[in-house]
């Protein structure tokens, strides 16, 4: 199936000629001038884009915004974006980091290194698709009552938890928090299966050289988890390194919300790997804070 990549410009000329390049490279290419026009477009569109382009000065509703519209949409904001623009300055390139865009090129911009680029993040769509059509899959198994993950109270229908793997048992759960949680066995497969379909697709991740991470969608108990794996020296071990998985499990995350609790746990990663004493319940106090703020 061709991949649909949406572009947006305020240049005629150079969208034009950026539909050209996309649609000569066998994508196909749905177009706007403005980011105000491309937001209407998105909301009403039926075939959500597999990436987005888009300038950043541009007027009415500059990239910056039209990113942020995007990333509060629950419909839209798994897309992958790239910022492809003539502002080139450590300032911009240093706010679209941080806002977690997925890719920041420069005009001009040579044709094989645009390609290349979004070869990379439709790849990484693709194979977070396979992610979650496998955890579905496997979960499928299971007799997973959705109502056992719900509750009154929104705290505690969120959960931190911390797996290892083991050479013999495979992907341990070595702690979860809330711990009075009725539903240990199946936030203990909820991570299972999420750790196991991962490994499945990249590997047992101990040759891992620095933290990855992935927000994918739970959909048989329509829940979100945010991921990150890391691991360990561990002389033990054939290869001197044990993979591990920390993950946060929510009704709901927002990629913005995913972008802070990955700080967390970037910060939890570092004090596994020094073997110092952490605890899950802090971590899951700052997550709540994260998850549960009022929306601006």
């Amino acid at each position: 199936m061709t991949d649909f990549i949406f572009v947006i410009d305020d240049n005629l000329d150079f969208l034009e000629s950026l539909v050209l390049l996309l649609e000569e490279n066998h994508f196909e290419v749905k177009s706007a001038q403005s980011g105000r026009k491309a937001l209407q477009v998105l909301n009403k569109i039926s075939q959500i884009p597999d990436l987005i382009i888009s300038d950043i000065k541009m007027p009415i509703m500059n990239g910056y915004k039209l990113f942020a519209e995007i990333s509060k949409n629950p419909r839209l904001n798994e897309i992958p974006f790239i910022f492809l623009s003539a502002l080139s300055d450590n300032k911009e390139i240093r706010i679209g980091k941080r806002l977690g865009i997925d890719d920041y090129l420069t005009k001009p911009v040579k044709e094989e290194l645009l390609l290349a680029a979004i070869k990379g993040k439709l790849n990484r769509k693709k194979i977070i698709g396979k992610i979650n059509h496998k955890i579905a899959a496997n979960l499928a198994k299971f007799d997973l009552p959705e109502h056992a993950l719900v509750s009154d109270n929104r705290k505690e229908e969120i959960w931190i938890l911390e797996f290892i793997w083991d050479d013999t048992l495979g992907p341990t759960l070595v702690k979860y928090h809330p711990m009075k949680s009725k539903s240990k066995d199946l936030i203990s497969k909820l991570g299972l299966q999420c750790f196991s379909a991962i490994t499945a697709i990249y590997g047992p991740f101990k040759s891992i050289k620095e933290p990855q991470d992935l927000l994918i969608t739970l959909e048989n108990v329509n829940k979100r988890a945010y991921l990150l794996f890391d691991s360990l020296s561990d002389q033990s071990t054939r290869t001197n390194k044990k993979a591990f998985m920390l993950g946060v499990i929510a009704s709901e995350i927002t990629y913005f919300e995913s972008l802070e609790i990955k700080q967390l746990l970037k910060n939890l990663s570092i004090k596994i790997k020094l073997d110092k004493p952490h605890d899950l319940k802090v971590i899951w106090e700052d997550v709540i804070g994260i998850l549960t703020k009022p929306v601006q």
